[in-house]
């Protein structure tokens, strides 16, 4: 008999590697603690030993004891290495030999000294040394079970000398004898068999299962990685889109501004034409900067959300104000609903998703009209943008808050980011979008948002400027740093009818305040500007050598929420780039208006 037979053994489609790990863990497991198989052994034997006492001298049955104990002592020799902690085996076809050499010796001392003690004319003796012999074999099945090996050869090594010896004694009780011991062996042997498969199945699938749990820990920490590395990479880029803003919109800035001196002035009909198309092909870039930004901002965690009660009428007669003109020109009829309520929420992110949502309706919508409108709905308002396009077919549901995804309706027009605006806000914000839409049948998007109070009314409104008011020229100190922003800004202003001074660091700017303190009606300065001062603190230092109550505009490409709050706290009124010339000009009559209208301080 040999150890080393991990092939024959292991189950069927086991790999090498596989087969010698199961053989490996086989052989180890004869090695774990033993000592109670030991103990029971000498217990067998004294219990013998008082039984051969009847028919044998005692010196011979102490000397038969004794070798009994030095085999059983030789076995827990061999265990004592893994008493305390499990035995490694580094080879487990020498430690199986090892063991299958030390097992033989045991069963041969056991089964041959006991032949050559049983008397033929003592068969009660014989009786009881069966018994002993039939326990231990049937005890040492789960011991031995882990290498068949060693199963076999010990069961033949106890049973076959007593059994054979006896049933050579000729008569019928001791014939019984003998063949009962050999028929328990070989039942042993076929169950110790089917015994060992169990364990060597049991073995091999948590061999697997090691290796399914490390495999599927390396995928998904690859996954996590992956996962990792995709999302850094997203918001890197995210990062430098929202902290690149201002320098990406500074000729952007100027562009428009240079657009909207060209479509004023008075130039042949080919010519004016050409500007016109200019001013749209801005507008459009204005549009796809802006929503670009918008997601990078949003994916950069750099949007912040304000709570604060928002005029549901003020947001949709902004987005009729944008819109309206291009709906008018595609013969559609845009309308709004009246509405007095109020509602909780950011008033810059909802008007974004309110003019996305219309501008959405009117770039589908051929024929027909678009609606805004809104619905209460106990203590949540449901904001509502209906149309009457072509609408939304079922398999597009799922895919129209995609980034870049464009319906078929679109003709070309938009850049799929619309609604992925709107739903990136909305779910940063925690409002509840909604959308319903049918082939044929139009579409309808919702929002539903909370309803609070309508507040105070503020003491000192914002004045409103007539055409009349608004002709009155402003001298304009004017800070930016950026050439193109800044000679845009002058032409456009001088259009106007304003004197601007330009200056394109704080330390000028200081220098004209300084040699002129009291000439200036406004000035309008870019936030981030060379030299370690913001706007915010240019415009300090400027009313601070001239007079208080000084109006100032603040111009930034990262006009955040934070940004905007603090401007509007140094009484500044912010604007974000691009800024669009109508906004601009807005700005710049209503000032003229008040200062129309109120002497000029000395300071």
């Amino acid at each position: 008999m040999t150890a080393a037979a991990p092939r024959d053994e292991a189950p069927a489609g086991a790999t090498d590697d596989s087969r010698q790990l199961v053989f490996r863990e086989r052989i180890e497991a004869l090695y774990r603690p033993r000592i109670e198989s030991v103990a029971s052994g000498l217990v067998v034997g004294a219990v013998l030993a008082l039984a051969l006492l009847r028919v044998h001298p005692w010196p011979l049955v102490l000397a038969w004891y004794l070798g009994i104990c030095f085999v059983q002592s030789g076995r827990g020799a061999l265990f004592r290495p893994s008493r305390y902690r499990p035995v490694q085996v580094n080879d487990p076809t020498r430690w199986g030999r090892r063991y299958l050499v030390d097992v033989m010796v045991a069963g041969l001392y056991w089964g041959v000294s006991l032949a050559a003690l049983a008397r033929p004319d003592d068969l009660l003796t014989q009786s009881c040394i069966a018994m002993a012999m039939g326990g231990m074999a049937v005890g040492s099945i789960t011991v031995h079970a882990y290498h068949r090996p060693v199963m076999y050869a010990f069961l033949a090594c106890l049973l076959l000398p007593f059994a054979v010896r006896v049933v050579l004694i000729g008569d019928f009780a001791h014939l019984y004898l003998g063949l009962g011991l050999v028929l328990l062996g070989i039942y042993l042997a076929l169950y110790g068999r089917f015994h060992a498969r169990t364990l060597e199945r049991s073995i091999t699938l948590r061999h697997e299962n090691r290796s399914l749990i490390a495999q599927l820990r390396m995928e998904r920490e690859a996954a996590l990685l992956l996962q990792a590395t995709a999302e850094a990479a997203s918001q890197s880029k995210s990062r430098f889109f929202a902290g690149a803003s201002h320098d990406l919109r500074q000729p952007l800035q100027a562009l428009s501004l240079y657009a909207s001196v060209l479509s004023d002035s008075r130039l042949p009909d080919d010519l004016h034409q050409v500007s016109l198309r200019v001013g749209e092909s801005v507008h459009v870039l204005e549009e796809l900067f802006d929503g670009v930004l918008d997601i990078a901002h949003i994916e950069a965690g750099r949007m912040e959300i304000r709570r604060e009660p928002v005029q549901v009428r003020q947001l949709m007669e902004r987005a009729l104000l944008l819109f309206g003109g291009e709906a008018l020109d595609k013969g559609l009829s845009i309308k709004c609903v009246p509405c007095s309520a109020w509602v909780a929420g950011d008033s810059r992110a909802l008007q974004r998703i309110v003019s996305n949502l219309v501008a959405n309706a009117v770039r589908h919508t051929r024929e027909g009209r678009v609606l805004l409108g809104a619905r209460r709905r106990g203590a949540v308002l449901r904001l509502l943008v209906l149309d009457t396009g072509p609408g939304i077919e079922p398999a597009a549901h799922t895919r129209i808050f995609e980034e870049f995804y464009r319906l078929p309706s679109a003709g070309g027009n938009g850049f799929g980011l619309g609604l992925a605006t709107v739903k990136r806000l909305c779910d940063l914000a925690g409002y509840q979008l909604g959308f319903a839409s049918q082939p044929g049948a139009g579409s309808a998007f919702w929002v539903e948002l909370p309803l609070v109070n309508a507040p105070a009314p503020c003491p000192l409104g914002p004045a409103t400027a007539t055409r009349a008011q608004a002709t009155a020229s402003l001298n304009v100190l004017l800070v930016e740093d950026d050439a193109a922003a800044r000679g845009g800004l002058e032409t456009i202003l001088r259009t106007w009818g304003h004197v601007c001074v330009s200056a394109e660091s704080a330390e000028q700017a200081v220098t004209l305040m300084a040699t002129q303190p009291h000439r200036w009606d406004v000035v309008v300065s870019d936030f981030n500007l060379p030299g370690g001062r913001n706007g915010l603190q240019v415009i300090e230092t400027v009313r601070s050598a001239s007079r208080s109550d000084l109006v100032a505009v603040l111009i930034s490409g990262t006009m955040e929420p934070a940004l905007r709050d603090q401007a509007i706290r140094a009484a500044c009124i912010p604007l974000a780039k691009p800024v669009r010339p109508l906004q601009l000009r807005s700005v710049m009559d209503q000032i003229a208006a008040q200062a129309a209208g109120t002497p000029r301080s000395a300071g």
